[in-house]
């Protein structure tokens, strides 16, 4: 039996019981105060008859006798006796006699009475005052009156008045107001019906006497009442009443459904009353119990939900002024259900976190291990470079113009920048970007680009694809190695123009945009203003495999040696993030959308950012200490420093350059940041710093601007150059160093 079922029955059984208990121990005092009712009502009737019967003989009685004291046997008693009898109908005969019997007067409705006849009904002598004879005309029972004549001057009986009142003259007034019921009258001395609606009764001279009300009445009480067959042998109930000063017995029958028609009337409706209650108290129950079940079956199926792991089920219920405990237990398991889905959602949350976490851990570790090796291997490569890109400089400075020789060897120095450039991408893959930053517009970054020779020449080759540029004129300036922007730029519009086949349509647009934190679409990035790179072809897309490989390092779907190295995208997304910034990407079958996000600054562009090259400046004969563990190195920096004016001297570690310095000076040192398997370059200076406090230096290496390079910059060093560098990035580099000028750190 289900929780429903249950409360509902022990509902009723808890309503019903008392109900249907109080009803039965009701029903008895109601039947009897119905049955009061019914009497009372009957004895109301009958004694408003009996006093009204009573009274009107009464009343008729004084008249008769006024009216006796008032004849003389003269034409004035006719009149007198026509009036009295035309003002009471109930009047049957009047008739006034002498001493000797003779009519004087007569007056009669139904039968002729000759006056100066003798009178045979009674004689003066011997009369009875009140008596009840049938009429000689239709016996009719008539109640009989007798009044002596008396003589005014004598008082002297002279004759008797003589009287007839009709009873169902009387009877017919009572039956006017009393229509439902059926009313007699029997007389008390024989127990004769008198009148009756049925005449043949009265003519029969039908005996009552054996009826119990009438009994109860002969008895001696006042009232009486009783069920009883009546003279037809039907059952009815009848009740009966005495009229006072007359030997008469008023008599009431009415049909025993009648009588207890109060009582029947009673009971239906206490039935009605008990039914309304039962059908009250069976739909209070189910409401009663739907209340209680139906929000536990919300809260079973809410549990059946949550048990099935669905944390977003509300559990609805009815709004009510006055909660009950249900539905504040509802609410607090609503409120535990709210809290176990937000506890979820923190802890996918956390689990999303900490695999973000554990990927970017494996992606720092790829990228550390490819760091290691590209670090070592581009440390090497940029000394191995540095004779290659060095050496051709130093002879095209030699050479006349006209030589035969400066095409190759310029074709030499051209080979060497662009090898360098690729070692340049390994050390920003494994280090970072290591190059100033400057003030600029990224509007006239992409311009520069897409007119650049190198843009064109590529843009050439696939001319079935259109270059469009949306570029915002209100764009805010950011802080950026201008290098490695445009190197983005270079990869990612390559890679867009390669990624149409045939045709199709390639977007650069900017835009500014304020991102908050309801806006972020990125983690990495934090509120603020940023200037937006807005990069679209209408390629065939990336695949969703692809997609989350595409930053890794040589990765490519490019044909390895002929189109790229796979460090493109990686150069893009290094470059990214060392510039606080982001790249995103979307993709699909009708195309890919790259954005690059970049920090946005109130500063103005630096006015020096676009002047024109300088004169390569020259030395004084300054002395410059060369420090490096690399013979060609040492060999190169010589040259390029003789011919620039310095005073060059070469040292193959620190602890030789520190040895030099305790017995000489320099105006500057060339110091290697990396130098096997003595002091590094920092720990060099130091020492070197100890002995010489002002003592200025340039910082040269094949790496990255690391930790070392920064610390080394931080104790006074004035600049950094990278390998392989060029006769103007030293030569600038030792001059700004020299004469106290900010250091131009270029790429």
């Amino acid at each position: 039996m289900t929780l429903f079922y249950k409360l509902f029955s022990a509902f009723l059984i808890i309503s019903l019981f008392p109900i249907i208990a109080s009803s039965y121990l009701f029903m008895a005092p109601l039947e009897n105060f119905l049955l009061d009712h019914v009497r009372s009502e009957a004895s109301a009737r009958l004694n408003k008859n009996a006093i009204y019967i009573s009274n009107t003989i009464e009343h008729l009685d004084e008249v008769l006798k006024q009216s006796a004291h008032h004849i003389r046997f003269s034409e004035y008693d006719d009149k007198m006796l026509r009036w009295i009898f035309q003002s009471h109908p109930q009047m049957n005969e009047l008739i006034a006699v002498n001493m000797e019997g003779i009519v004087q007067v007569a007056v009669s409705r139904f039968s002729y009475i000759a006056v100066g006849k003798k009178f045979k009904e009674c004689s003066p002598s011997t009369f009875i005052k009140k008596d009840i004879r049938f009429s000689t005309w239709n016996n009719e029972p008539m109640i009989t009156l007798h009044y002596p004549i008396l003589s005014l001057s004598t008082n002297e009986q002279k004759g008797v008045l003589h009287a007839k009142i009709s009873i169902a003259s009387l009877f017919n007034a009572l039956s006017r107001e009393t229509d439902e019921h059926l009313e007699y009258i029997v007389n008390a001395l024989n127990g004769h019906v008198i009148f009756h609606p049925d005449f043949n009764l009265v003519l029969n001279k039908s005996d009552a006497s054996a009826l119990n009300t009438v009994q109860q009445i002969v008895a001696g009480a006042d009232f009486g009442y009783g069920e009883y067959k009546n003279f037809n042998g039907e059952e009815v109930f009848g009740a009966a009443r005495s009229i006072s000063n007359m030997p008469f017995i008023l008599v009431e029958e009415t049909t025993v459904e009648d009588a207890y028609l109060l009582l029947t009337k009673g009971k239906r409706i206490f039935y009605q009353i008990l039914c309304a209650s039962i059908l009250f108290i069976l739909i209070a129950a189910y409401f009663f119990s739907r209340s209680i079940t139906k929000p536990v079956a919300r809260l079973l199926a809410a549990t059946m939900k949550i048990k099935q792991g669905d944390l977003d089920t509300t559990i609805s219920r009815e709004k009510s002024w006055l909660p009950d405990e249900i539905s504040i237990f509802s609410d607090h398991f609503q409120s535990m259900v709210t809290a176990l889905k937000r506890d979820r959602i923190e802890r996918d949350n956390a689990l999303q976190k900490e695999r973000i976490a554990e990927e970017k851990l494996r992606k720092a570790e790829k990228m550390e291990a490819i760091g290691l090796l590209a670090g070592g291997v581009a440390h090497d490569l940029n000394n191995i470079l540095s004779g290659i890109v060095s050496y051709p400089e130093l002879l095209l400075h030699r050479l006349p113009e006209d030589s035969e020789l400066r095409q190759p060897i310029e074709t030499i120095k051209q080979s060497g920048e662009r090898a360098s450039e690729v070692v340049a991408d390994l050390l920003t893959v494994a280090r970072g970007v290591a190059a100033s930053r400057e003030i600029r517009c990224l509007n006239e970054l992409i311009s520069e680009y897409c007119t650049s020779p190198e843009c064109r020449e590529f843009h050439a080759a696939h001319k079935k694809v259109t270059c469009v540029q949306e570029l915002a004129p209100d764009l805010l300036n950011v802080s950026c190695s201008p290098i490695h922007v445009q190197k983005c730029l270079m990869n990612l519009i390559n890679n867009g123009i390669e990624a149409m086949d045939k045709s199709g349509t390639l977007l650069v647009s900017t835009r500014n945009q304020y991102i908050d934190q309801s806006t972020i679409t990125h983690q990495d990035l934090e509120q603020g203003n940023y200037a937006i790179i807005h990069i679209e072809d209408t390629g065939g897309g990336i695949s969703n495999l692809d997609l989350s490989h595409i930053f890794e390092p040589f990765y490519s779907k490019k044909v390895m040696g002929r189109s790229g190295t796979g460090l493109g995208l990686t150069v893009v997304w290094n470059t990214m993030q060392d510039h606080n910034g982001a790249v995103t990407v979307t993709s699909s079958e009708k195309g890919t959308i790259f954005e690059l996000y970049f920090p946005a600054t109130k500063q103005k562009e630096d006015s020096s950012a676009n002047q024109e090259k300088i004169i390569l400046p020259h030395g004084h004969g300054e002395k410059i200490l060369v420090i490096d563990d690399v013979q060609e190195q040492r060999d190169i920096a010589g040259q390029i420093l003789t011919q620039l004016g310095y005073q060059v001297h070469e040292v193959t570690s620190g602890e030789q350059a520190i040895t030099y310095l305790q017995n000489n000076s320099v105006d500057l040192l060339l110091l290697d940041m990396i130098m096997e398997p003595g002091l590094t370059g920092r720990e060099t200076y130091e020492k070197i710093l100890a002995m010489h406090p002002n003592q200025k230096a340039v910082i040269a290496s094949g790496f990255s601007e690391s930790e070392d390079v920064k610390a080394t910059l931080k104790l006074g060093a004035g600049g950094f150059i990278k390998k392989p560098y060029s006769m103007e990035q030293i030569g600038r580099a030792v001059n700004e160093v020299l004469h106290s000028l900010k250091v131009h750190r270029p790429a």
